[in-house]
């Protein structure tokens, strides 16, 4: 199901369940519990094969990537910014992946890897956080694909790169 909640039947999006406890820079406690909020990860635009859940965890935001079927990633590149100015694009507005400054080359090739990733030093006053997550995947044929979650296009049209949102609780 694309852009769904992770379902808590399964076993590993289950174990991503956290209670988020967050002192923001503007010093506004927040306390709410949240589970994984997952996106079909997409290769071709049209493929799914995987997902990309993520979950709030105190000052830190964790993302796992997971592929489906005989689906392996190559190569996994992960930006988190509270705004599109915090994510390194060119000039036309298309993602540099080599310049994100979370990455795995993944030897031997993998169905998963997991990124915890700080957000201290991020606005957080819009209430969201954006990610974007790119993967280099591998397909039973030993074809390669690059391969986006589901979510706004950076580019209305020609490169498929995509980032999504992340509510953030209400700050008490």
């Amino acid at each position: 199901m694309r852009g769904a909640f992770c379902h808590p039947s399964s076993g590993v999006r289950a174990a991503m369940t956290a209670f988020l406890v967050l002192d923001a820079a503007i010093s506004a406690t927040v306390t709410a519990q949240t589970s994984g909020q997952c996106r079909d990860l997409i290769a071709g635009q049209l493929e799914t094969v995987g997902e990309v859940c993520v979950t709030l965890a105190g000052e830190e935001v964790d993302i796992l990537i997971t592929t489906v079927g005989l689906v392996r990633l190559l190569e996994t590149r992960v930006a988190v910014a509270s705004d599109l100015n915090g994510f390194p694009l060119s000039e036309s507005g298309v993602p540099k992946i080599g310049l994100f400054p979370h990455s795995t080359t993944h030897q031997p090739p993998a169905q998963s890897t997991s990124y915890r990733i700080s957000v201290v030093g991020l606005d957080l006053a819009s209430g969201e956080l954006l990610i974007s997550v790119q993967a280099s995947v591998m397909d039973g044929s030993q074809v390669e694909h690059g391969a986006w979650p589901e979510g706004i296009r950076f580019r209305e049209r020609g490169n498929p790169a995509t980032y999504f949102s992340v509510r953030l609780p209400e700050r008490n």
